[in-house]
């Protein structure tokens, strides 16, 4: 299931229009046609349900059916973790650790661990 993101909408929106980029994803890229049904999230804990009404290229357009609050969990997940000799192994445990939603991850340094310094930004 694919969720796009757009941060005008609001609980009262009822019609909203897409960014020029994000409407040649729709459009071109996920084929979507008008009367199709996309999940959207504001980035503000509201998930929508709404229907395409216009699957432009340029201007996709689209109305709410269903507006929802995503109610956070009571329990948070904290990975204690030491990085890796491979920068793009832990990279990558990032990544996935992220998207199964781990909350918080804290580098720790271990006796034998082989890195010592982590690039914060680029993490």
């Amino acid at each position: 299931m694919n969720y796009f993101y757009h941060p005008g909408l609001d609980q009262s929106t009822t019609q909203f229009s897409f960014s020029r980029e994000e409407s040649r994803h729709i459009a071109k890229v996920l084929r979507k046609k008008d009367g199709d049904v996309l999940h959207i999230t504001n980035g503000k804990g509201f998930l929508f349900t709404a229907e395409i009404t216009l699957a432009d290229v340029k201007n996709c357009q689209g109305k709410v059916l269903e507006v929802k609050k995503h109610i956070p969990a009571k329990h948070t997940l904290h990975l204690a973790v030491a990085p890796t000799k491979r920068l793009e192994r832990f990279q990558l445990f990032l990544e996935k650790a992220t998207e199964i939603g781990v909350d918080e991850i804290t580098p720790i340094y271990c006796m034998r661990s082989e890195r010592r310094k982590l690039p914060k930004e680029r993490l």
